[in-house]
């Protein structure tokens, strides 16, 4: 039997523990992804002072925070990563929390605290091969979340956003981390559910560092996304090819389908989008995916990956026991 071959032992960007070991690739490769980390990325603190500092400052015993006064409706802030470089479980982030209103009530006298403005959760999956996160993200990218605007980066994609239909405002995000820190890209996708609490509806931090709590803003945003790629594939050309093939030749398929499907598949992978009109290349994007395959153009090589399973993992990650 061969050997499960390590990932490289440094850490990855922003990770707080090593990587684990992940399995080899069979002939048709298939992703050897591993949770890596999940948890709090940053959280952002108010507080009803007495006193003020400017606009924005930081404090020397609070690394890794940015923190700012706004004098004229009586709050001071604080915005930062409670485990700086890594995700932070709930024992950390309420360790952080504590540190950081000492340290506001030092300097500025805390009146009343009043709660979670901003709360970024997040789980990050690390892939063995490249070929698998770059599929991996462009199958996120083809994503569409009701009432919702999907906006994608780079070529390949390497970021992905969901913004509110009627505003600007970030739901959630796919993105490459490893690229974000100028490391090693397409090894590290970040799923993360970037969520702001409205002036009314600001919980207490106390609730927020609670354990349970960041996992269920998580679950919350990303659940529908789940249901939207439930058996849905991201694949290169020659695995979609085969798949429909097989399809036709067992009958679980009707030919002429698989006929108009393959020859979208062609087009689309081939570089050839802009011969469709624009209305028929939505609808042929649109019936592969809804047949279970996401083209991924810009690969050569022989890849698939199951999206539903891949943010299965990152919603099911044993290490949400700690957030």
């Amino acid at each position: 039997m061969v050997q499960p071959k390590p990932l490289p032992l440094e850490r990855a960007p922003g990770a707080s523990r090593p990587l684990a070991e992940v399995g080899v690739c069979s002939t048709r490769p298939s992703p050897t992804p591993w949770t890596g980390e999940a948890g709090i990325d940053t959280i952002k603190l108010l507080y009803e002072t007495t006193n003020y500092g400017a606009s924005r400052f930081q404090i020397d015993e609070l690394e890794g925070w940015q923190l700012g006064s706004m004098p004229g409706i009586g709050l001071t802030w604080a915005e930062g990563h409670p485990l700086p470089g890594g995700l932070a479980g709930s024992a950390e982030t309420a360790a952080a929390v504590a540190l950081v209103r000492e340290c506001v009530d030092d300097r500025f006298e805390v009146r009343r605290d009043r709660g979670v403005s901003r709360l970024d959760s997040t789980a990050t999956v690390a892939f063995e091969r490249q070929p698998e996160a770059r599929a991996f993200l462009a199958g996120m990218a083809a994503t569409q979340l009701p009432r919702c605007e999907t906006t994608r980066r780079g070529h390949p994609v390497h970021s992905i956003s969901w913004t509110h239909a009627q505003g600007a405002r970030k739901l959630a995000r796919c993105y490459d981390k490893g690229l974000e820190r100028g490391g090693e890209a397409f090894r590290f996708a970040r799923l993360e559910d970037q969520r702001r609490f409205g002036s009314s509806r600001h919980p207490p931090a106390e609730v927020v560092v609670e354990p349970g709590y960041a996992r269920g803003r998580f679950v919350a945003r990303f659940g529908p996304i789940r249901k939207q790629v439930q058996g849905v594939k991201a694949a290169t050309f020659p695995v979609i090819a085969q798949a429909l093939a097989d399809e036709a030749r067992y009958g679980y398929r009707d030919v002429r389908e698989v006929e108009r499907l393959a020859g979208a598949l062609v087009v689309l992978s081939g570089g050839a989008a802009e011969a469709y009109k624009r209305s028929t290349y939505y609808n042929r994007r649109a019936e592969l995916r809804t047949a279970g395959y996401v083209v991924v153009d810009d690969q050569v090589e022989a890849v698939e990956v199951d999206l539903g399973q891949l943010v299965d993992e990152a919603l099911e990650s044993p290490e949400w026991a700690c957030a």
